[in-house]
């Protein structure tokens, strides 16, 4: 049953965050992040982020339960799911250099043991 949870949380954060590359503006900020020149910025940006969209999304959901337009769910709903995927950036960037890193040190050690001719 755990199992089953488990996989049915990993296809939806997968098909969420599909979702929001394709259909939200802050795409370009995470394909720039997936980038060899940006992954270093991973953790900042997606910590910053994660905490103003959090605030975005408080902020419209107090005007959204308070008895004002039903428009304010709108917001709340972008800045949940731009939340969702800077914590999730924030979260993968550090692991995502260093397998980067490891990579390319053992490409560079394999490169320096090939015998020259």
């Amino acid at each position: 049953m755990v199992i089953v949870l488990a996989q049915m949380l990993a296809t939806l954060a997968t098909r969420l965050i599909g979702f929001s590359r394709r259909w939200m503006p802050t795409n370009r900020l995470n394909a720039w992040i997936d980038t060899d020149r940006g992954i270093g910025w991973g953790l900042p940006l997606g910590v910053a982020l994660t905490v103003a969209f959090w605030w975005v999304g408080s902020w419209a959901y107090v005007h959204a339960t308070t008895g004002e337009s039903a428009w304010w769910w709108l917001p709340t709903v972008w800045a949940a799911l731009n939340t969702i995927k800077f914590a999730h950036v924030a979260l993968r960037s550090p692991l995502v250099w260093i397998a980067r890193r490891v990579r390319r040190s053992r490409i560079a050690a394999a490169y320096r043991a090939w015998p020259r001719a």
